[in-house]
């Protein structure tokens, strides 16, 4: 097991896509940090991308009192943010394409 962080390197949408493009088959977890003015594209990239299936994890106020984790399908994921305040640090966790939840 392992992964590959990328801290605030992943280009901005809608060249986000190219990056992800480049790591569809990683065998490992991807961890990037990702702006608040940013996650809402970022997610939908990786829905567009990756595939509405892809297991993801948006981890908000991570080692802070209020952190939460919103984990599923990419396209559940997205709807749940929709509904969410996106205000704070977010790092996304993108499984590798054969994990199962």
């Amino acid at each position: 097991m392992g992964f590959f962080l990328s801290a605030f390197c992943r280009p901005s949408p809608p060249h986000g896509s190219r990056f992800l493009e480049k790591y569809r088959a990683f065998d490992y977890t991807l961890a990037l940090y990702e702006s608040c003015h940013r996650i809402d594209k970022a997610v939908e990239e990786i829905v567009a991308t990756l595939g509405p299936a892809r297991v993801l994890c948006v981890a908000k106020e991570v080692t802070k009192l209020y952190e939460t984790f919103v984990v599923g399908p990419a396209a559940d994921v997205q709807g749940r943010l929709a509904k969410a305040s996106l205000k704070g640090e977010f790092v996304l966790l993108i499984a590798p394409a054969d994990f199962v939840l």
